[in-house]
């Protein structure tokens, strides 16, 4: 099938370079929330390296490739196509497609450069102070993923990142991917939400936010949000598209839909990330999007 070569295009390269192999075999992931929804296949890619001086570094990478079931008839939805559309998608939400969807970065190339760069740093910090400084310091590269929800006209997940290149702790992040499965297409906010009830939702969230978060928020943040809450007045739906629609914070579940901020985008770290829960029925009547 097409879908399945774009994401698989790096594997010969990858075994032949001998440096992040695929730790197994791409696994079949069936955990689809109704009948006709994809399959996810799971590609794993792992790469590690020790240094003089008991310093390591490890590279992982783990993302999904949505795919059509073997007992599917050629008329299901999606089609190829579609299929392939929503994979460059998630390739993209890994940084392994450019912006234009024309370049697919091999994985082992991707590895290969933070064991490089991990290699530098930790052979540096050796010269400078001594391999007493690198004993048990590990610089980790791991990416994955979980699967919100999967159905056949919808697809959310959510990529979760760790990082540590030295410093006092590591940085941990996650990024939110929800597509139209009868198209492929990433979805923002203002694609499944009414641009008449952006604002609504909007100030709804950030309302919980200030309930439990106000004293943490960065000051910049603090009065934005505060502006958006106590703002009486009301946007036309154009004011409101353009303020709120582009937003891709989100990911839905069987439940509802989770808006999210982040670690550092709207709080210190210690605060952590920052997540407002809609049940399905606290969106009626505000969706474009059919309930799954």
């Amino acid at each position: 099938m097409k879908h399945a070569r774009f994401a698989l295009l790096a594997l010969p390269l990858l075994l032949a370079a001998g440096c992040a192999k695929p730790s197994q075999t791409p696994s079949l992931q069936d955990d689809a929330d109704e009948i006709g929804a994809p399959s996810v296949s799971v590609h794993t890619f792992a790469d590690k390296a020790d240094v003089r001086g008991s310093g390591g570094c490890e590279f992982s990478l783990t993302f999904p490739e949505l795919t059509r079931p073997s007992a599917w008839n050629m008329d299901e939805r999606p089609s190829d196509p579609v299929l392939d559309r929503a994979n460059r998608e998630i390739l993209r939400a890994y940084g392994l497609m450019s912006a234009t969807g024309t370049v697919v970065l091999n994985p082992d190339e991707v590895a290969a450069e933070f064991i490089d760069m991990c290699r530098s740093d930790l052979e540096d910090i050796t010269r400078e102070l001594g391999p007493e400084a690198i004993a048990n310091m590990n610089y980790a590269d791991d990416s994955t993923f979980s699967i919100q929800l999967l159905t056949s006209s919808l697809a959310s997940l959510t990529v979760e990142t760790y990082q540590y290149t030295g410093g006092a702790h590591g940085n941990s992040g996650m990024r939110a991917l929800t597509l139209d499965m009868a198209t492929g297409q990433k979805l923002t906010l203002g694609d499944v939400i009414k641009n008449d009830q952006l604002q609504s939702v909007m100030k709804s969230a950030y309302a919980d936010i200030l309930k439990d978060y106000e004293d943490a928020l960065y000051e910049e943040a603090r009065t934005e949000i505060n502006a958006i809450v106590n703002d009486t007045s009301t946007m036309t739906a154009e004011q409101q598209s353009e303020k709120f629609g582009s937003a891709d914070h989100f990911f839905f579940t069987g439940d509802g839909m989770m808006l999210f901020w982040d670690v550092y985008e709207i709080t210190p770290y210690v605060a952590g990330r920052q997540m407002v829960f809609f049940p399905w029925s606290k969106l009626e009547d505000k969706l474009l999007i059919k309930r799954p």
